[in-house]
C-alpha cells in the first residue's frame, strides 16, 4: 500500500501517509486465540548517528487479531464481535439479529446488504474449497492407481527374469516413481513371507 502511494502521488516520499493494516488470524492455535498484537517500524541507529523525524519512517502499523474460534452469546467484547462478523457458521439474518440485540448496533439497510454479500462470499469460498478438496482427492486416487499399475507391471517383468533396473528402463519409469515402486514391492514381499 505504501508502494502504491509512491507510484500514484506526485509528491514522492514526502506525500506518503501512514498505512494501518489489520490482519484477522483465523484458525490459529488455541493458545493464541484472543490475543491482539500491534507492530510498527522503529528506528535503530546501526552506524553513524543520524536521527530522522518519526513521521519519515513510521509509515506502517500492523494489527494482528488472533480470532476466537466460536461465537459466545454471553460475550460482548471486540473479539466476539469479530467472530460474529467474519464466521461462516452464522447466516446473515442471525448476524444482524446478534448485532442488534447483543451489541445494540443500529443495522442499516446498507449494512444488511453488505452482510448478505459477505455471507454469500464466505459460502462461495467454502464451496470452492470443497471442490478443490474433491479435485485433490481425485488426483491422489489417480496417483495411487498409477502406482499400483506400474508396480504390477514391474512385478510381471521381474517374473520373466528381468532385473528391477531393466524393468524400470523398459517401462520408462522416472526416479521418483521408482522409489515408490521399490517400497511397494518391499512391503508386498514382507507380507508374503510373514
Amino acid at each position: 500500500m505504501i508502494d502504491r502511494q509512491l507510484h500514484h502521488t506526485a509528491g514522492g516520499y514526502d506525500s506518503l501517509i501512514k498505512v494501518n493494516s489489520i490482519w484477522l488470524m483465523y484458525g490459529c492455535a488455541k493458545y493464541k486465540q484472543g490475543a491482539v498484537n500491534s507492530y510498527r517500524v522503529a528506528e535503530k541507529k546501526l552506524q553513524r548517528a543520524l536521527r530522522h523525524c518519526r513521521d519519515t519512517y513510521d509509515l506502517s502499523n500492523i494489527l494482528l487479531i488472533y480470532t476466537n474460534e466460536e461465537y459466545d452469546e454471553n460475550n460482548t467484547d471486540f473479539q466476539n464481535l469479530i467472530v460474529v462478523l467474519f464466521t461462516n457458521q452464522l447466516s446473515a439474518e442471525k448476524k444482524i439479529e446478534i448485532l442488534r440485540k447483543q451489541y445494540h448496533i443500529e443495522v442499516t439497510k446498507k449494512m444488511e446488504e453488505d452482510l448478505n454479500d459477505m455471507c454469500n462470499i464466505s459460502m462461495y469460498h467454502e464451496r470452492v474449497g470443497e471442490q478443490r478438496g474433491k479435485r485433490e482427492g481425485i488426483a491422489k486416487g489417480r496417483q495411487v492407481g498409477e502406482l499400483k499399475a506400474l508396480t504390477t507391471s514391474v512385478k510381471r517383468l521381474l517374473e520373466h527374469q528381468l532385473s528391477i533396473e531393466e524393468a524400470f528402463a523398459l517401462l520408462g519409469i522416472e526416479k521418483e516413481m521408482q522409489i515408490k515402486i521399490r517400497k511397494q514391492l518391499t512391503t508386498a514381499y514382507i507380507k508374503e513371507i510373514s
